[in-house]
């Protein structure tokens, strides 16, 4: 029973839905197909815009693009870029630089003026005698020469002459010396002075020049005209009867290449060097007589050799001195040798020392009285033996004859 209602109410559902679903769905679709009613606005100063679909907005004329590209078309190739032939690996290029014409012509260099040259100018040359430093006893004359080159435009004549400007005359600061004549410009004259050492020992010097016939002085190109002598002056205590020091720049100097060398030339010439101290500094101690300094030339067997202008040896006759190393002159290794050359030429050794930086000194005192009544030359050498050759600073102290 219950299964027969059961399929009786499916059947009037069914059939409800059917009548009045159809009906319903057609009245739906006619609703949503009719256009909204807008409710009609009064009209203002200015439009109300209610929705974007009122705005009818001006259409442009738009170029129609193809949906698709014509088959019969080429698609445009790109232009290939020109190629360059590669350069090897091992080329260098240089660089090409662009030329760039000059808008204006160049400047020329501006030249340095050249100085005027005076009529009247003076050039020291040399000394010819009595070299910067040369040593003397107190009041002693001696006679300075100096070797001058006219480097002006002008002729000097008898009416120019040598006077004394400044420093220790060493005779009246009135002395006048003419000029021996004429010289014309680039010619050299050798003018002189005579002098006399003063009374005190010390060092002195005194500076002379040129003057013109209307009491001008001259000096030349940045004072080079100013003419100086310079000398120290010793006294010696002692019958000393010959004086090594006093003698030194008569004596001749050579190397161990017999090169020439100047007495009291510069001390940092490498071909070697003779000069007097007046206050020496010798390894073991400070001096305040004088000394010789000589430097053999540069090398593992450098020498120094002086040859002095003879002397009559007398009875009785000493030679004294110390010899040694300077000080500050570690590596100084050296060999001392005396000797005395003969009127026939032949020569003595009168004795050798060997000499380091070692903190010690050699005294030397030798009797010459077996050379009594001959004349000789003492020949003082020093050379090289080891150490360091430019570290071979010798020295004689005091060397001198005494009886």
């Amino acid at each position: 029973m219950n299964q027969k209602w059961f399929v009786y109410f499916t059947g009037i559902l069914i059939l409800g839905l059917i009548v009045i679903g159809l009906p319903a769905a057609f009245l739906a679709g006619s609703w949503f197909t009719r256009s909204p009613q807008i409710p009609e606005v009064a009209p203002t100063a200015t439009p109300v815009i209610l929705f974007p679909t009122d705005i009818v907005l001006p259409t442009e004329t738009a170029t129609q693009l193809p949906t698709e590209v014509p088959t019969n078309t080429p698609l445009p190739t790109a232009t290939p870029l020109p190629t360059e032939t590669p350069l090897p690996l091992a080329t260098t290029v240089p660089p090409t630089a662009t030329s760039i014409p000059p808008t204006a012509a160049p400047l020329k260099p501006t030249a340095t003026p050249t100085p005027a040259i005076p009529c009247f100018a003076a050039q020291f040359v040399a000394d010819v005698t009595v070299p910067n430093g040369a040593p003397y006893l107190p009041d002693t004359g001696f006679t300075k020469t100096w070797r001058v080159k006219n480097v002006g435009t002008c002729s000097w004549t008898k009416d120019h002459d040598l006077v004394f400007v400044t420093g220790t005359a060493m005779t009246k600061k009135n002395t006048v010396v003419p000029l021996p004549g004429t010289v014309k410009p680039g010619e050299t004259v050798e003018i002189s002075v005579n002098l006399k050492s003063p009374l005190q020992p010390g060092s002195y010097t005194g500076t002379w020049a040129l003057r013109d016939a209307n009491g001008k002085y001259y000096f030349g190109n940045t004072q080079k005209g100013q003419l100086t002598v310079s000398i120290q002056v010793f006294s010696f205590a002692g019958n000393i009867r010959y004086n090594l020091i006093l003698a030194a720049c008569q004596a001749t100097w050579k190397n161990s290449h017999k090169d020439p060398l100047l007495c009291l030339g510069a001390t940092t010439n490498t071909k070697g060097s003779i000069t007097i101290l007046a206050k020496p500094r010798l390894e073991n101690r400070n001096e305040d007589e004088p000394a010789l300094w000589v430097r053999p030339d540069v090398d593992t067997d450098g020498q120094i050799v002086g040859t002095y202008p003879a002397y009559s040896v007398q009875n009785g006759d000493r030679f004294r001195a110390w010899v040694g190393c300077l000080a500050d002159s570690k590596g100084c290794n050296v060999q001392f040798e005396l000797k005395a050359r003969h009127e026939n030429g032949s020569t003595t050794t009168l004795g050798s020392w060997h000499e380091k930086f070692d903190g010690e000194v050699t005294a030397i005192d030798l009797d010459l009285s077996p050379l009594a009544g001959q004349k000789v030359q003492f020949v003082l050498s020093v050379t090289v033996i080891g150490g360091q050759p430019d570290k071979a600073n010798a020295f004689w102290f005091m060397p001198r004859v005494e009886n």
